[in-house]
């Protein structure tokens, strides 16, 4: 979360236990993804998770906008109370409008298709340490 943009954002996956929800937030500047968690449910608890462990790993900068979808994680008191606790701006297009957070479902259809689609359902746990993988590969390549 080091530079003034970041997308935050839930995508669903099939696993052989049920639907597993990823919530992530990206950093715009250099495509990092700086916080992601895996849940069985799509909760509030989710996001605001994946906020905090954000939060902890990163530096969050002055000026810093948080883009999301208008989900009602993103919508809601709880939510806007950490962003305001942590000095950063929420950014949300008007409904119908997808614009915000478009970059972040740009990036869970390429991980979809090119790292999720590839091999057969997977259990919760093999996704997560699978995703933590992916996500840790694209780090060393860009490092690079």
């Amino acid at each position: 979360m080091r530079s003034a943009s970041n997308l935050g954002a839930t995508a669903p996956r099939a696993t052989r236990g049920g639907w597993a929800y990823l919530s992530t937030i990206k950093d715009l500047f250099d495509g990092f993804i700086a916080s992601h968690q895996l849940a069985r449910v799509n909760s509030l608890e989710l996001v605001l998770g994946t906020l905090k462990q954000a939060k902890y790993k990163e530096q969050v900068t002055d000026g810093l906008l948080l883009h999301s979808d208008r989900g009602y994680q993103y919508t809601s008191h709880s939510y806007a109370t950490l962003l305001h606790d942590y000095a950063i701006t929420p950014s949300m297009s008007r409904p119908g409008n997808c614009w915000d957070n478009a970059s972040m479902e740009n990036f869970f259809g390429h991980m979809k298709e090119e790292a999720l689609r590839q091999f057969p359902t997977p259990a919760l746990r093999k996704l997560g340490r699978s995703l933590t993988t992916i996500f840790t590969s694209i780090i060393m390549n860009a490092s690079n």
